[in-house]
């Protein structure tokens, strides 16, 4: 996925190599067992029942992300899945401070 549409609010320097790290809250991640436009592809690691809800991690590349689902979802560790999320639902944290970035 191409991050660059979703940076113009942040204050970010143009210093070449500055790396930053995208970070989306589980209850903003949304889990899919069908492609959807804009999605992350990804693949079911783990799911925990929580009653209310269930807590599904994904390996997507190189990232376990968790995303919170129905508590009816069910699919066997290492189903295909997809995630999304809403652009406004990203946080930007700097690689090497792990400080967030502030937003314009």
């Amino acid at each position: 996925m191409d991050a660059a549409p979703l940076l113009p609010r942040f204050q970010i320097g143009a210093a070449s190599g500055d790396q930053y790290i995208l970070g989306v809250r589980p209850e903003d991640l949304a889990v899919s067992l069908e492609s959807r436009p804009n999605s992350i592809p990804a693949e079911i690691y783990a799911i925990e029942p929580m009653g209310n809800e269930a807590l599904v991690a994904v390996d997507a590349g190189d990232a376990r992300l968790i995303a919170r689902a129905a508590p009816t979802f069910q699919a066997p560790i290492g189903t295909h899945c997809w995630l999304t999320f809403e652009p406004g639902a990203i946080h930007l944290f700097e690689s090497a401070s792990q400080n967030r970035v502030g937003e314009n």
